[in-house]
């Protein structure tokens, strides 16, 4: 706007009472006024209040706590600035344009710098910025020719054109706080001749455009930077980089082209940050520095040291990225056997409120030590009571620790926070803390927990015992693991050998112990990797189960989000009992999003995975439903010839593999609504039973079954049972008119034509 000639051109100088708070939006906008005197206890100047007056000398007072947007912007005259004590932000544009002023006075409190916050303040004069900066805007500093600051430690990032034309500054150094780096921050800056970008930067953009001076570049991640163009002719520059990076730059298809690339001793360096994966062959950073690795969904930082040079580390953490409450950390593997960590070794947890997360670790810690990074934020921590679970069954199994319990690594827990927050744990000071960097294999014991019945017996929460991905298959372990499915907030079961699972560093898992011949599980160095992909299956197990004739059958249930499995496997090698070795509990979260199912046995076992013989072919379903809705079955796997889905309510039946089934369905838990018929493969396995002297054959009007006795079902190809009866050793013909049935007895199906 243009500054009026009326009456305002006499307002030149106000005293406001000091019983005034607040100053409201463009209160003197665009006036003469060049002098105020403030309230001492004023907290707040509103949004365009003195934008474009002719003010000499912005002294304000030392309560004010709120400035609004273009406050002071284009005060031309202006020469001095005092921003008070207590101050926090500095909104967009808030001084933008004053042309004229050099004096600035900043209180350490400040943490963010908004858009343009101090843009185009063209003779402003600084010796430092606040070191409690935290936030800097898009050209917050841009065109301040004068200005020659060094970022504070704690900046997070630099974004477009923040410090562009700073004419003055000739030297800039890059804390590690910063982790992202915009296009352009200091375009135009022609006097700047040596930079340092730090151990957090791993990628750059057009760091450097304009900045015709510069010659010389200290790249200090301990990662090859991921650049295309850092905004300045490369053959220019000559590169510091880690001397243990030297050749790896020299290979790059970019930093190549470098006038120069020269190693620096690492030893200078008491952090670096870890922020994309690093493989140590028999190089070693030097000294004994303190370690960060990040992590990141995508890019999986990593720190992998081959070899057998010592490496000592100081202090070693592991920071970590969520994404639908699925934590990413940063991941370490060693294959030395001399990598020492001498200070603490903390990892990073990072939660949401009010959801529980299920956590281990590779070394001891002690309850009363975990540590909320943010203030008021309270926790609950509970472990997996096996010993009651044997006794009472599944309710009322989870426990909560005392504050001096110490949790020994490996160990599944769970964690809980009233809020969003960082939760750090800090290993004990003990021998376990190297587990960390061990080039071991872990054993666990597990607890036998002895119960009546199997599916209560031995359970035991356990954790990865390394701070990398596991290869499920790896395990010197053949029953099933089952984890939480932080997605759907349910129970997943996966077979060691029938499924491809990664398991994800700290991350807890149930399994249950086979008995006093195998009391443990135990982790080869085989199964560690550095990410979600299993590329290798154990050999040994595969052949085993090519040697059985197995079927098996994934049905799943799924809405328009979420989904749930259960697993039926068709072995005839196997028990209609549950056994621990091949079957896993199915374990109910009242939290799920979707609704849960599993099979039934004849004692109302619930099953996330039923390995056993066809038997009758005939399996109930259960399903628990945490919300009324709609539902659909499917089925992504089937070895078996048919699999009959039968709703009971509806009396209607559908074969699962040639099409899905949908479905409403009530809040609650419902056993009686849904089976599963089957007709397994084993059906056409004749060969096989003349070996053993069991004949089955058809003949006119009916099938002859000779050689075996006990119970034998008929069923017409599209499985309706016709006949049940007892057979006799000797020998007997069924009669049934022509056509083609199924014949079961014991653990065999046969498929078998009348003429």
């Amino acid at each position: 706007g243009t500054r009026s000639a009326s009456a305002s051109q006499f307002l030149n100088k106000v005293v406001l009472p000091d019983v005034l708070k607040s100053i409201g939006n463009y209160a003197f906008r665009c006036t003469f006024v060049e002098d105020v005197t403030y309230p001492r206890n004023m907290t707040t100047i509103g949004q365009y209040a003195f934008y474009r007056t002719m003010m000499k000398n912005i002294i304000l007072p030392d309560s004010l706590s709120s400035l609004g947007f273009y406050a002071f912007a284009n005060n031309y005259n202006a020469e001095e600035i005092n921003l008070g004590k207590i101050i926090e932000t500095i909104p967009e544009r808030a001084f933008l344009g004053l042309r004229h002023a050099t004096k600035f006075t900043l209180p350490n409190t400040i943490k963010t710098i908004g858009t343009a916050g101090f843009a185009n303040c063209s003779e402003m004069e600084l010796n430092s910025l606040p070191a409690s900066l935290i936030n800097i805007g898009a050209n917050a500093f841009g065109d301040c020719t004068k200005l020659k600051v060094r970022i504070p430690e704690g900046v997070t990032a630099i974004p477009t054109n923040a410090f562009s034309n700073n004419y003055a500054l000739d030297t800039l150094y890059i804390p590690n706080s910063v982790t992202t780096i915009g296009n352009y921050p200091f375009n135009g800056c022609s006097s700047l001749k040596y930079a340092v970008l730090p151990t957090s930067n791993y990628a750059a953009g057009s760091v450097f455009s304009g900045c015709n001076s510069l010659n010389r570049v200290r790249l200090e991640s301990p990662t090859v930077v991921s650049c295309t163009n850092i905004g300045h002719d490369i053959s220019e520059l000559t590169l510091e980089v880690p001397s243990f990076l030297v050749n790896s730059y020299k290979l790059d298809s970019y930093w190549y082209n470098a006038k120069a690339i020269e190693g620096f001793e690492t030893s200078e360096i008491s952090e670096w940050i870890i922020n994309n994966p690093l493989i140590l062959n028999h190089e070693r950073i030097n000294g004994n520095p303190d370690i960060i690795i990040k992590g990141d969904q995508s890019r999986l930082p990593s720190l992998k040291i081959n070899g057998d040079n010592e490496q000592t580390i100081q202090n070693l953490s592991f920071n970590s990225y969520a994404s639908s409450r699925v934590n990413y950390p940063g991941q370490i593997l060693s294959n030395c056997d001399h990598v020492t960590v001498n200070g603490n070794v903390c990892v990073d947890l990072l939660t949401s409120g009010n959801y529980w997360y299920f956590f281990s670790l590779p070394f001891d810690i002690k309850v009363s030590e975990i540590a909320p990074q943010e203030a008021n934020t309270q926790f609950a921590i509970r472990y997996y009571d096996g010993a009651n679970r044997a006794t009472y069954g599944a309710s009322g199994s989870w426990k909560n620790y005392d504050a001096n319990d110490v949790i020994p690594a490996g160990t599944g827990f769970i964690i809980q926070t009233n809020a969003n927050s960082t939760v750090r744990f800090t290993a004990l000071d003990n021998a376990k803390k190297q587990n960390i960097v061990a080039n071991s294999e872990f054993v666990r014991q597990l607890d036998l927990n002895p119960a009546e019945a199997s599916a209560n017996r031995g359970w035991n929460l356990i954790g990865n015992p390394y701070q990398c991905y596991y290869n499920n298959h790896s395990l010197n372990f053949t029953g099933p693991i089952t984890v939480w499915n932080a997605n759907n907030k349910t129970y997943t079961a996966y077979s060691t050998t029938d499924d491809d699972y990664a398991i994800r560093p700290n991350e807890a898992f149930f399994v249950q112990c086979p008995g006093e011949e195998l009391p443990t599980i135990s982790f080869p160095l085989q199964g560690r990797q550095l990410n979600a992909v299993i590329e290798s299956q154990n050999a040994v197990k595969m052949r085993e189960a090519a040697k059985q004739d197995r079927q098996l059958i994934d049905i799943r249930i799924y809405d328009d989000e979420f989904s749930d499995q259960t697993r039926i496997v068709l072995n005839p090698d196997a028990s209609l009992d549950y056994e621990i070795g091949s079957d896993a509990n199915k374990f109910l979260s009242a939290e799920g999003e979707i609704a849960q199912i599993y099979t039934l046995d004849s004692e109302g076992t619930e099953y996330a995975i039923n390995e056993r013989p066809i038997d009758d072919g005939i399996i109930q379903l259960g399903l628990y439903a945490t919300k009324s809705g709609q539902y659909t079955f499917t089925m992504p796997r089937c070895d078996a010839k048919q699999v009959i889905l039968t709703d009971n309510y509806a009396n209607i039946s559908v074969n699962l593999k040639e099409q899905d089934y949908g479905f409403s369905t009530q809040e609650g838990i419902d056993e009686g609504r849904f089976t599963i018929r089957l007709i397994g493969n084993q059906a056409t396995d004749i060969a096989e039973l003349e070996q053993r002297q069991t004949k089955v054959m058809g003949v006119d009007g009916g099938i002859n079954i000779a050689g075996v006795t006990g119970n034998a079902q008929i069923y017409s190809i599209d499985g309706r049972q016709i006949a049940n009866t007892t057979l006799k050793a000797e020998g007997e013909t069924l009669p049934l008119p022509q056509g083609t049935y199924i014949v079961r007895f014991g653990t065999k199906s046969l498929k078998v034509l009348v003429k």
